[in-house]
């Protein structure tokens, strides 16, 4: 259960991170004016984290503001009518001001190729969408390193590899979720990490994750086009990583 929390504290920080801090397509703009009316992120999450057994998180979540912004706090996102994804309706929370639906027991079952349809109802300042994401098709799975590897560099090997395009692979410290590398790596089934991207951390327990995504922009009357739906797979395991020893001289009696 201690793991399990750990790795749980580590998700939702770096779900936080990722959800204000994303990368956007600022600067290049396929669909004209930028600035055109309320801003949306739509996000259907998949979370596997290695146990014994292993536990399963899902997630869908919506928030809306005024306009674009690259910093922003709670207080300033606002309320549609309402939001639903497929068959879940979305619940508005009120201490973050995001609709979302979490669901420990992975409530998605096995999402992998699903599309998944968000549906938002007018309400104040936000227009109605509808607008659709096709979930990753596969679902990858760390098989190597088990616990432990070595600050001088590693292989990471996964199974079920897509065999093209990319895949991201992160390494958080959890004591400090601002030691991290977060790479997209060849998504053939393993990537070798090095001594120089393993500088920022110090020996300890960390946590290693690989993710798919799907993103898009969206392109609706109403919505500033920097607007992004996604799907995500997540698979995380913990790691323990230390200095590799020298081995002591053979002294011949």
């Amino acid at each position: 259960m201690k793991t399990h929390t750990i790795i749980l504290n580590v998700l939702f920080l770096a779900a936080l991170s990722f959800l204000f801090n994303c990368d956007d397509t600022t600067g290049n703009d396929p669909y004209g004016s930028l600035n055109q009316g309320v801003y949306t992120e739509l996000e259907v999450d998949h979370s596997i984290f290695a146990g014994n057994p292993d536990t399963i998180y899902d997630g869908l979540t919506a928030f809306f503001l005024p306009q674009y912004e690259t910093e922003f706090t709670f207080d300033d996102p606002i309320p549609a009518g309402g939001v639903s994804c497929n068959e879940y309706d979305l619940k508005w929370e009120d201490a973050a001001s995001w609709y979302w639906l979490p669901g420990p027991g992975g409530f998605l079952g096995s999402p992998a190729g699903e599309t998944f349809t968000f549906t938002v109802t007018a309400g104040g300042q936000v227009p109605e969408l509808t607008t659709s994401i096709v979930f990753p098709s596969t679902e990858p799975v760390i098989t190597k390193p088990v616990d432990m590897a070595y600050l001088s560099g590693f292989t990471v090997v996964w199974i079920n590899p897509a065999g093209s395009g990319t895949i991201k692979l992160c390494i958080i410290s959890s004591t400090d979720m601002y030691k991290i590398i977060s790479l997209e790596v060849p998504d053939t089934g393993s990537y070798t990490l090095t001594e120089s991207e393993l500088s920022v951390f110090t020996p300890g327990t960390h946590v290693m994750l690989l993710e798919k995504i799907n993103r898009k922009n969206i392109k609706a009357d109403g919505y500033d086009n920097r607007s992004t739906i996604s799907a995500s797979y997540t698979y995380e395991t913990l790691i323990v990583l230390q200095n590799k020893m020298t081995p002591l001289p053979h002294v011949i009696q």
